[in-house]
């Protein structure tokens, strides 16, 4: 047997990632046996080290779920979901990254049909303060004076229709939206056990290092949809012409939830 082949069956063998592992004795032959310890439990140390650490991992990644879970029921859901999407990143801030559809699909009668929108919101909050930080100061370093959203109302309205329509606006790379027909904002602020059924739109973003998760209203919601597609201030104030929405777009560019940019296109 080769180093490389030791290697990759000791890597099966504690990180439990063969389906067939171990089924017989035969499975751990390349692990040394003595009188003291067999080598089930000798590997076993290992593995048990092993699942903690991934385990530690999910519970600083998902709080909220594993409160509403609990910890019996968390460990449950460890277990399956790391049986069906083993890590395989070399760093830990990308294992959570399907918990939420591997929820849709977990059909132990612990879980509950907000549970998967909970943990979207959740991976999305650790997204947003992993977020690159060097491409948000890239973007903004692309800006040249006429970007910078220190703009007044009267400046604004009295632009061009030519400028006007050249002001475009893109998303941080921190900012996500999301829409769920619960309101789960309650139950990640620890209010409630359960949520409302009710449709919530939520905003998730990163400002001086601290992640913001704010409701947002249907107008809102639709707006920065808009600039998310990379709608220009024209487009906009056609939808929603009026103060309020050069007011909210003021507001969300002084804490970078957007960015704007004169587009010659």
């Amino acid at each position: 047997m080769t180093l490389r082949e030791l290697q990759i069956l000791m890597k099966e063998a504690i990180a439990k990632q063969s389906k067939d592992f171990p089924k017989q004795k035969k499975d751990l032959s390349f692990i040394t046996d003595d009188k003291d310890f067999s080598r089930e439990f000798r590997i076993g140390i290992y593995q048990t080290a092993w699942f903690l650490r991934l385990k530690g991992a999910l519970e600083v990644d998902f709080p909220v779920l594993k409160a509403c879970l609990k910890d019996k029921n968390f460990t449950k859901l460890t277990e399956d979901y790391l049986f069906a999407h083993p890590s395989t990143s070399y760093t830990l801030s990308d294992l959570g990254s399907s918990l939420s559809d591997f929820l849709d699909r977990w059909t132990q009668p612990s879980k509950k049909p907000w549970h998967a929108d909970l943990a979207r919101i959740e991976w999305a909050m650790t997204q947003s303060f992993t977020a690159n930080y060097h491409l948000e100061k890239s973007l903004e370093n692309q800006q040249d004076e006429s970007q910078n959203l220190s703009w007044n109302l009267s400046q604004v309205f009295s632009d061009s229709p030519e400028q006007i329509e050249r002001l475009r606006f893109s998303l941080a790379p921190s900012v996500f939206l999301h829409v769920t027909p619960w309101q789960l904002r309650p139950v990640w602020a620890r209010k409630r056990k359960d949520p409302l059924r009710k449709q919530s739109h939520y905003l998730i973003y990163r400002y001086d290092d601290r992640v913001y998760f704010k409701t947002l209203s249907l107008k809102e919601s639709v707006i920065l949809k808009r600039v998310k597609e990379g709608c220009s201030l024209g487009e906009l104030l056609d939808l929603y012409c009026n103060q309020r929405t050069v007011t909210l777009l003021l507001s969300w560019a002084q804490v970078g939830i957007i960015k704007a940019w004169r587009s010659d296109v």
